[in-house]
């Protein structure tokens, strides 16, 4: 018995000998190619490779107010990377690691920052819309202003969007897009968008990508409520005014044409001393004639004598006048006085 079990442990010795290495367990292998081992180039080129995803047309970066839209309705014929985005520091990350090369970026974000940035908002998201323009400057991007909310005065939100404009304005690829019909009454909890607010969000997101004109201007800012004052008196939509029904505006007939004026002549306000420029020709007034009290009287007739006056032959009588018989009778006194006179 003791002399078999000797036999058989020889037996089990030499086996263990004379086995080749290729027949010990194959884990242990593994393992070691596993960790040490590299695939040789012939296996590379057999294994399949993943090609590489193609660049996307839109990059929809928004913050919660986008959770309810979806790409694939907004724009069915293009690939869109939607990602969230609540702050504009996290826009500007999600930006810096983007490897892509968009055709379009849209960008709604800045909400979130009014507790936290306050008027220093719009200067933030102008840094975002900056540093995505050098990134990307041969994308369209697409920056929205930002959303009224229940707990931010309308008119900061105003003054916000009014500077996010004019920073914007100068970068080459930015288009600014506001929310022209969207107002408080579209928040359900004063913070977010019911479900009309997100039609028309999605309408003017839509509308601002592909370039279409919303239906007011776009360089045009929301006015605030309370710089709409209205009177109770007065309503909301004035009726239009009547159409004038005078006749003398619509009337085709010709009125007559006044009559040419004569030419306009300047007053010479110059000196006498002084000479008028040459080309100028000032009119001259002819002077009236000096008259003397002598010459006022009509001439008296010439003394004559008594002889005289009796040798003149009478007039014919058709033909004298009874002025020019008393003018003779009148000299003819005259003349008789003058000589009793003299005597």
């Amino acid at each position: 018995m003791k002399e078999q079990l000797q036999k058989n442990t020889k037996d089990i010795t030499l086996h263990y000998n004379t086995v080749p290495t290729r027949d010990k367990p194959s884990y242990t292998n593994t393992e070691c190619v596993s960790t040490t081992n590299t695939e040789t180039p012939a296996a590379t080129q057999a294994s399949p490779t993943k090609p590489p995803e193609p660049d996307p047309d839109v990059l929809l970066l928004m913050d919660s107010n986008g959770k309810f839209l979806d790409p694939k309705k907004l724009f069915p014929h293009q690939k869109v990377t939607a990602k969230r985005c609540s702050t504009t520091s996290h826009a500007h990350q999600i930006i810096r690691d983007f490897t892509g090369h968009p055709s379009c970026i849209i960008i709604h974000t800045g909400t979130n920052d009014l507790h936290s940035l306050r008027n220093n908002t719009a200067d933030a998201v102008r840094k975002m819309a900056k540093f995505t323009s050098k990134m990307f400057p041969e994308s369209r991007i697409i920056i929205f202003t930002v959303l009224p909310r229940h707990d931010t005065p309308p008119h900061i939100i105003y003054n916000i969007n009014a500077e996010l404009s004019r920073g914007c304005s100068a970068l080459p690829n930015v288009h600014l897009a506001h929310h022209h019909h969207i107002g408080l009454q579209h928040l359900y909890d004063g913070l977010h968008l019911h479900k009309d607010g997100v039609c028309i969000f999605a309408k003017s997101l839509k509308d601002a990508a592909l370039g279409r004109s919303p239906a007011s201007p776009r360089h045009l800012l929301p006015t605030p409520r309370f710089h709409q004052p209205i009177h109770p008196s007065m309503p909301r939509n004035p009726p239009p005014a009547p159409a004038r029904k005078d006749t003398a505006w619509t009337n085709n007939t010709h009125r007559p044409l006044h009559p040419p004026t004569a030419p306009y002549t300047p007053v010479n306000l110059q000196s006498p001393t002084s000479h008028p420029p040459t080309g100028h020709q000032t009119p001259v007034r002819k002077k009236k004639p000096k008259t003397s009290l002598h010459q006022e009287n009509p001439p008296q007739p010439k003394a004559q004598s008594y002889a005289e006056v009796a040798a003149r032959p009478p007039a014919p009588p058709s033909t004298s006048t009874p002025v020019s018989e008393l003018s003779q009778i009148r000299e003819m006194l005259h003349t008789l006085c003058n000589q009793l006179l003299n005597r």
